[in-house]
């Protein structure tokens, strides 16, 4: 099976404790006003994003949606109505967007959740990961796949969590993609 090339525009956020875990109930597992603090921070440069249909409609808030043009994966497009600011497409209709948009000015921020996460990482060049010092109270979703080699470019640290910008490296080169 042919591996996936990574985007050099396509861009992930994600926030996790000690154990991978990323929510709850549809919700972060943790919450943070520091982490919040550096998710708009890293978001709001972005002028498109990407993420799954129930991210899109019950986690994110106003002014995220405001800032963004959006890209939302659901398995069933046809039930939603699109606009120019909020394009609702399959995940294969996504990749090929995407595609599109990898070109300079074009940056992209995939912003969840975690079959979002699991189905983009293969075409991701940079992670933007909050890593809690703390394992959640309860969690019921994780992301622990980074399987690929990646290298810190840069951390900032919080009372309660850290917070790192993450290059894939080439494995035939081992430079920063």
């Amino acid at each position: 099976m042919h591996k996936p090339t990574p985007l050099k525009r396509l861009s992930m956020i994600l926030a996790r404790d000690l154990n991978g875990a990323i929510g709850y109930e549809g919700s972060l597992a943790i919450k943070s006003d520091n982490d919040f603090a550096w998710y708009k921070k890293i978001t709001k440069p972005f002028k498109h994003a990407v993420c799954g249909r129930v991210t899109y409609e019950e986690d994110l808030p106003d002014i995220v949606k405001k800032r963004h043009r959006f890209i939302i994966i659901t398995r069933n497009p046809d039930k939603y109505a699109s606009t120019p600011e909020a394009q609702y497409m399959t995940l294969s209709d996504a990749l090929k967007e995407l595609q599109v948009w990898d070109v300079p000015g074009h940056d992209i921020i995939c912003l969840g959740g975690a079959e979002i996460y699991k189905a983009l990482l293969p075409y991701v060049s940079t992670v933007y990961l909050t890593t809690f010092f703390s394992v959640a109270d309860e969690a019921d979703t994780y992301f622990n796949d980074f399987t690929d080699k990646w290298e810190s470019v840069g951390a900032t640290w919080f009372n309660d969590c850290y917070c790192t910008r993450l290059e894939r490296v080439c494995q035939s080169t081992n430079n920063i993609i």
